[in-house]
């Protein structure tokens, strides 16, 4: 049994891409794991401001908003470096 977590970035909550975590999760559930799944959507989570406060104390950000429930999941550098990659799609 593993402890998954599914982080919806769809702002539509009846959308394909909600619909696809909702059928991931099911099918996660019924294999016997853990499913956790976030809607974004649904979060208070504010811009990051570039303040550095989160360097100089522990992690801990400035903000209080809904992102601290969220940070403490972590993400793994493989996902990290796809997400950066994303970058170029900014620029086109």
């Amino acid at each position: 049994m593993k402890n998954v977590l599914i982080i919806s970035g769809s702002p539509r909550k009846h959308g394909n891409s909600q619909q696809l975590c909702e059928v991931f999760k099911k099918g996660a559930e019924e294999r016997g794991n853990t499913v956790q799944l976030i809607r974004l959507a649904e979060k208070k989570i504010g811009y990051c401001k570039a303040c550095d406060f989160c360097m100089k104390n522990h992690g801990i950000c400035v903000q209080k908003d809904d992102m601290s429930e969220i940070l403490f999941y972590g993400i793994c550098a493989q996902m990290k470096t796809f997400i950066d990659r994303t970058y170029l799609y900014g620029s086109i």
